[in-house]
């Protein structure tokens, strides 16, 4: 899962984190997913414009959506 560009304050994207397994990668790209991010939830400390496409050319380096 990729949760893009929201304080998790609004919803629903303020939910989107509960509903996924423990076992499912997820990031989330936010100048402060640090502090926003779960346990086990890649951060990416960053705009969604400078973020997401760093993920998808390492998506493409690594020839697959994992996020680890």
């Amino acid at each position: 899962m990729l949760v893009v560009g929201t304080s998790l304050a609004v919803m629903p994207a303020a939910s989107l984190l509960s509903y996924i397994d423990y076992d499912t990668p997820c990031a989330l790209v936010d100048p402060e997913a640090d502090s926003l991010s779960p346990p086990g939830v890649l951060a990416i400390n960053t705009t969604a414009g400078e973020g997401v496409p760093a993920l998808v050319n390492r998506w493409k380096q690594q020839g697959n959506l994992l996020l680890s």
